[in-house]
This record gives C-alpha cells, sequence and structure tokens, in this order.
C-alpha cells in the first residue's frame, strides 16, 4: 500500500511539474508578444512623430511664426490626424507650454480647434517632465 501511494503522489508530482514547465512556457511567449507588440507601437508612434516634427509646414512655421503658417502647419496636422486614424489629439506646444496648434479627432472627422480656444498645458505633467529635456 505504501509503494502504491508514493508511487501516486510520484507521479502526481511529476505532472504538477510538468504542467508548471507547460505554463512557464506559454507566459514566456505571452510576454514575449506583448513585449513585441509594445516595441512596435512604439515604433510606429516614433516615426509618426519624426513626420510630424520634420514636416515643412512645422518648419516654416517655427522660421517666421507668421499666421498663414500657422493654419498651414494645422492643416497638415489635420490631414495627419485624418490619414493615421488614431489619435484623439494631436497637438503643437511651444516652449512655454501654450497650444499653437491643436487638432482634435472628432469621431474620425479631425477638426482644427480655433485659436480662441487653444490651451496652456504648461502645469500638465508631460509638458513639464520634457521640457528640460536636451
Amino acid at each position: 500500500m505504501l509503494v502504491l501511494c508514493l508511487s501516486f503522489f510520484g507521479y502526481a508530482f511529476i505532472g504538477l511539474q510538468f504542467e508548471n514547465v507547460q505554463i512557464k512556457t506559454e507566459e514566456r511567449g505571452h510576454v514575449t508578444l506583448g513585449r513585441n507588440s509594445i516595441i512596435r507601437d512604439l515604433d510606429s508612434l516614433g516615426k509618426d512623430l519624426s513626420i510630424l516634427a520634420n514636416s515643412k509646414a512645422l518648419s516654416n512655421y517655427i522660421e517666421r511664426g507668421q499666421v498663414k503658417l500657422r493654419e498651414a502647419l494645422a492643416e497638415r496636422f489635420r490631414a495627419f490626424s485624418q490619414d493615421r486614424a488614431i489619435y484623439d489629439q494631436i497637438r503643437f506646444l511651444d516652449k512655454y507650454g501654450m497650444e499653437i496648434v491643436r487638432v482634435n479627432d472628432n469621431k474620425g472627422q479631425p477638426v482644427i480647434i480655433a485659436q480662441a480656444k487653444l490651451q496652456s498645458k504648461s502645469e500638465r505633467y508631460y509638458f513639464k517632465n520634457t521640457i528640460n529635456l536636451p
């Protein structure tokens, strides 16, 4: 009876060990998939940021600061928002945290926010955490 009980417990123990190995293997696979997904998403966001940052409309506005050029920049952001269809808002802030341009998604129909409705974001964590970066 003792040999039979030990055999049963030994078999059960080996089964649990095998199950643990399977679970760990599956979870490593899930973590790897999640990691790769995050890397792809961040890469895509970085490319989008690069497209906007290197746009002629932005460089023209920064160089000259004219109202007409701000409107062209806003239209560039609106078109980009329309094309990508993944961003709730796209903003350009000045060095003081004031919105210069904002485009809201508006349920898939991006809209340029009027200059009178632009807001200061100087107290927001994302502005405070990035303004002094090199």
